[in-house]
């Protein structure tokens, strides 16, 4: 009985073996096919840690090979010859299998640059982490100039105060269930146009006469977005918690504009663009193309109360009139009690040194 169960064991480890072998035989016969099918290239890859400082010339003697791999995988700013590393320095320290990239070698006066030597003069920085869809859909490069948003916590619900003797009125009332109400919950404004970026996480913009290799589209993810501005500007951006911000990609030749944020007066009438004839599209009613080729006036597709023929393009509504805007009981005609909050007038509200008034924060 004791010999049969040691050949059934016998048995069942070669059994076993065949069918590990022929496993085996199948993963390497399915790998040896894609490699074959695959297009392969040189690069020029790193076969021995290189230390940081470490000269060109140096590192392509003793660290530097050519090797193939799959077309696929190469860098788009891979090196291609390595006349592109001569003369430069090892910007940080690169590790055995690391392909050689444009870059990893700079000029050894950048490498003693030090980070301020490339701030302009009378600007400081600002570092703001967000996440990559505030960060235009983490489509941001260094040296892109941004238009900066800040994207309030709400409005400003009016309350009735016995002991002062305020008292809401009908229109009060209509702006607290309006402000409950509106899909603007998060309403929006332009806190700086054409903002500088000078720096995404470790990655430097690009300076003058500096060799730029464009690797297509890239999505960053987002990140530690850092900016050059001058100190009374940066006083103010960092005033706003980085959670409020959010960055817009401009095409060139952008021209800074005001343009008309959310107010209270749109939130009460409660017409959205797409319901209105005047609007219909985020570019008006002939559309994106209309748009861009200049069919459509830009200015006619912002939300104005004070049209000249006294009829407001967003809803159709009369316009107020002065003796109406003279009324402080009603805060929806002329000057909203949102807009007062705002007021850059230098009344005594002192609101005009406070960018962040009616935020309902």
């Amino acid at each position: 009985m004791t010999s049969r169960k040691t050949l059934i064991l016998i048995a069942a480890i070669a059994i076993g073996t065949v069918a590990a072998y022929v496993l085996w035989s199948y993963v390497q016969g399915v790998k040896t096919d894609l490699e074959d099918g695959a297009q392969r290239t040189d690069v020029f890859m790193v076969i021995t840690d290189i230390p940081e400082n470490t000269r060109g010339e140096d590192a392509q003697r003793t660290s530097i090979e050519v090797r193939e791999i799959p077309n696929d995988i190469k860098p788009a700013n891979a090196v291609t010859d390595l006349a592109q590393i001569t003369g430069k320095v090892a910007a940080s320290t690169m590790v055995t299998n690391e392909i050689l990239k444009v870059g990893d070698f700079i000029d050894p006066v950048v490498k003693q640059t030090s980070f301020s030597d490339l701030l302009p003069e009378g600007m400081i920085t600002a570092s703001i982490n967000i996440d990559r869809v505030r960060a235009a859909g983490g489509f941001l490069a260094p040296g892109d100039e941004v238009n900066m948003m800040i994207l309030q916590d709400g409005w400003i619900q009016l309350e009735e105060d016995e002991d002062d003797g305020i008292v809401l009125s009908a229109e009060d009332e209509a702006y607290n269930i309006a402000t409950e109400a509106t899909p603007y919950q998060n309403p929006a404004r332009f806190f700086y146009q054409k903002v500088k970026i000078l720096a995404i996480d470790n990655q430097l913009s690009p300076r003058a006469g500096e060799e730029v290799v464009d690797t297509g589209v890239t999505v960053t993810g987002g990140g530690i977005i850092t900016i050059a501005a001058p100190p009374d500007a940066i006083l103010r951006i960092m005033s706003v918690p980085s959670s409020a911000i959010a960055f817009n990609l401009l095409p060139d030749g952008y021209e800074p504009a005001v343009w008309n944020h959310v107010t209270a007066d749109e939130i009460v009438l409660d017409v959205l663009p797409g319901e209105d004839e005047n609007f219909l599209t985020p570019y008006g009613p002939g559309g994106y193309e209309a748009f861009i080729n200049g069919e459509t006036d830009g200015s006619a597709i912002a939300f104005d109360d004070t049209a000249g023929n006294g009829i407001s393009p967003r809803s159709g509504a009369p316009a107020p009139d002065e003796e109406d805007a003279a009324d402080e009981d009603n805060p929806f005609d002329g000057e909203t009690q949102q807009d007062a909050a705002v007021d850059d007038t230098g009344d005594d509200t002192g609101a005009d040194e406070n960018p962040f008034a009616g935020t309902g924060e």
